[in-house]
């Protein structure tokens, strides 16, 4: 199992790598057509392709996203939750303690004011 995780880590790496290789290389080709004077002839059919080829990235993405909305199945709905419930012969919660007869100095909630 150990060697089966090193070799996808070993592989995503490596594809990783090659795409940055490739993109490495396509930037350099693009500006060496675009701004090199004997290349640049090419200008225009540079920017063209490298236009087009985004479009079609991005619709490809798009595709793909939609492919896998339509093909991935519909979760289960989530039931609600059922509070659960505690044996009788343990006490739930503490008896409230009784109010005392003294005034509380602690301010009233809301107001910021002390209670009289």
């Amino acid at each position: 199992m150990q060697l089966a995780l090193e070799y996808e880590l070993a592989s995503d790496k490596l594809i990783g790598g090659a795409i940055l290789v490739v993109a490495v290389i396509v930037l350099i080709l693009v500006t060496v057509f675009m701004w090199v004077p004997p290349f640049s002839q090419y200008a225009t059919f540079v920017a063209e392709l490298v236009v087009w080829l985004a479009v079609v990235a991005l619709m490809v993405i798009a595709g793909w996203i939609g492919w896998t909305i339509i093909t991935t199945a519909a979760p289960p709905p989530l039931e609600p939750e059922k509070p659960a419930q505690q044996p009788s012969s343990q006490p739930s919660q503490q008896q409230p303690s009784q109010p005392s007869s003294q005034p509380s100095q602690q301010p009233a909630q809301g107001t910021g004011e002390q209670q009289k």
